[in-house]
């Protein structure tokens, strides 16, 4: 009876510090999806099934298929979204953080309402771009990451051989790129043709 009272305990304090990380905006949510996709939790071998209002938890892996994406929220007002297209590799990094990992693929990042002093940070195995407030596309094969912005502004930063972040940051303005190779500092702004900002464009 003992176990059986602490268990029902441990289970309440769960459920509500679930219920207060999605209320206070820090959860990560699944909006929406289309085609082959797959959520693997970080306690779990084999992807789950997913569906729209699934909470991710750090760590947890999305991969797209073929002409696939999916479409997550930081927080339950939906003013910060990433939309992991198809190909691509992503991994949630700690929530509070406000970060994610993409190992390969291409996300588009839609942010309205990054609190103050916090940026939003994407990850890749070449380069750490981030902002506040703004609309960017990134891109990656693992070897080059191309950063595009199709509002405001971005910073990027190359990576070190060992892991470490280069300390020479970069901008990238709106209506331009940055190609950053893996071990190198990102290159010269690119103007963005006018397919290129329909394709990276939010739609």
């Amino acid at each position: 009876m003992k176990r059986y009272f602490v268990f029902i305990i441990y289970m309440v304090l769960m459920i509500a510090v679930s219920f207060t990380a999605v209320f206070a905006g820090e959860a990560v949510i699944v909006v929406s999806y289309a085609g082959e996709i797959g959520i693997t939790p970080p306690d779990s071998d084999e992807p789950v099934a997913n569906t729209p209002g699934m909470i991710l938890s750090e760590n947890t892996v999305i991969i797209t298929g073929e002409e696939s994406h999916i479409d997550i929220t930081f927080g339950r007002v939906k003013n910060n979204m990433i939309r992991i297209k198809d190909n691509s590799k992503v991994i949630i990094e700690p929530v509070n953080g406000n970060k994610v990992s993409l190992e390969k693929g291409q996300v588009t990042v839609l942010l309205k309402d990054v609190k103050k002093g916090e940026t939003f940070l994407v990850n890749t195995p070449g380069a750490v771009c981030g902002t506040r407030g703004t609309g960017w596309n990134v891109k990656t094969d693992g070897d080059v990451t191309s950063v595009a912005v199709f509002e405001g502004r971005v910073f990027t930063r190359g990576i070190n051989s060992d892991g470490s972040v280069m300390e020479a940051e970069y901008w990238v303005d709106e209506g331009y790129k940055r190609r950053i190779k893996k071990l190198e500092h990102p290159g010269e702004m690119i103007g963005l043709t006018q397919a290129e900002r329909e394709e990276i464009r939010w739609n």
